[in-house]
């Protein structure tokens, strides 16, 4: 028996584990390029998307994403004419059907006692479904528009 034939087996194991750790990092390569495109869906994304579709409807104004903000991560749909607010909906992501959104009822009080986190935050207000056709979502904020105009 050989010095080289005592090494063979480990210069053959040794090739065999350089193979599979390059077959290894090109499917770890390929899965991080993979990852890259597969980016997070965010409640902005689909509310950019929203914003778009009602400018398109309301070409004399601009409608803005805002937020999120506070603790339960409300946003904002802002309807601006000439630099100033005149229409908006607040909302927020359901928390049991992502990426679906809520409208917040502002004109609820809030569920939780006075002086707490939880008023202050304006959480525990009622919400609803925020779905339907883009017209009435715009034609409701016309309407929101053409009140604030004339008080």
């Amino acid at each position: 028996m050989t010095i080289e034939d005592i090494i063979k087996p480990f210069r053959d194991r040794h090739e065999a584990n350089e193979a599979r750790r390059a077959q290894l990092t090109e499917s770890i390569e390929s899965a991080a390029a993979e990852l890259e495109e597969l980016a997070p869906v965010r409640a902005t994304d689909a509310l950019h998307a929203i914003a778009a579709e009602i400018e398109k409807r309301m070409p004399d104004k601009t409608c803005k994403v805002l937020g999120p903000f506070g603790i339960a991560s409300e946003y904002g749909l802002h309807v601006e004419e000439n630099g100033e607010t005149v229409a908006s909906i607040s909302l927020q992501r359901d928390l049991h059907a992502f990426p679906d959104l809520v409208e917040i009822d502002l004109s609820t009080k809030t569920t939780f006692p006075e002086g707490s986190i939880g008023a202050a935050n304006g959480l525990g207000r009622r919400t609803i479904p925020f779905n339907g056709d883009i017209d009435e979502i715009v034609a409701r904020l016309d309407a929101q528009a053409r009140e604030r105009a004339s008080a």
